[in-house]
């Protein structure tokens, strides 16, 4: 369709404009396939997007912060606010066993190092993430 709308229009602003808009489309496409944290900085740099659409392609790809951008951004904050939560309910199990493998590595004596140890895991880092956007919601 996109093309159809290229050709008519084939020289002049509305080019510049759908070719801006294609280009869009496929970045996202590719962020959301290669790098996937650089997703929600995309979507609020630019406001010359689908709102649908790439929210969309972040529910497909399981993009949660920035598809909980773009549903406050269209005013259903609380859909955001439960995806939101559901990502961090879902991380759950996932931060207790790596909390668990390295509490059971450690001995009983190097007990103090165990805060500063678990705080390091990738673990904790996305747990809060989801942390942080859930208090943006509430603040």
């Amino acid at each position: 369709m996109l093309l159809f709308h290229f050709r008519i229009f084939k020289n002049g602003v509305i080019t510049s404009w759908v070719r801006f808009l294609v280009f869009c489309i496929l970045l996202l496409q590719l962020l959301c396939q290669f790098e996937r944290n650089s997703v929600l900085r995309f979507l609020g740099t630019f406001d010359s997007y689908r709102v649908e659409h790439c929210l969309r392609k972040c529910q497909e790809y399981g993009i949660i912060d920035a598809a909980a951008f773009l549903l406050e951004r269209v005013g259903d904050a609380g859909s955001a606010l439960l995806l939101t939560l559901s990502g961090l309910n879902d991380n759950f199990p996932e931060l207790e066993s790596a909390v668990e493998s390295v509490v059971s590595d450690m001995s009983v004596s190097a007990s103090s190092d165990h805060y500063s140890t678990v705080l390091k895991l990738k673990e904790v880092d996305r747990f809060m993430e989801f942390y942080d956007m859930v208090l943006i919601f509430f603040s």
